[in-house]
């Protein structure tokens, strides 16, 4: 598996050639990392969460 500083490195490159790849922040689940949407609802709150 690639380290963080490879993964950097590849991105910072990319972005030098003009290319704008995505980089997601580690997100912490706790211990529950699964729950199903039941409402519309909670759909509209995990879409604000996510923006």
């Amino acid at each position: 598996m690639e380290s963080m500083r490879d993964i950097n490195r590849v991105m910072e490159c990319e972005i030098a050639k003009g290319s704008s790849p995505l980089k997601l922040d580690y997100i912490e689940f706790g211990d529950y990392s699964y729950q199903e949407i039941t409402s519309r609802e909670k759909l509209l709150e995990l879409l604000l969460y996510l923006l």
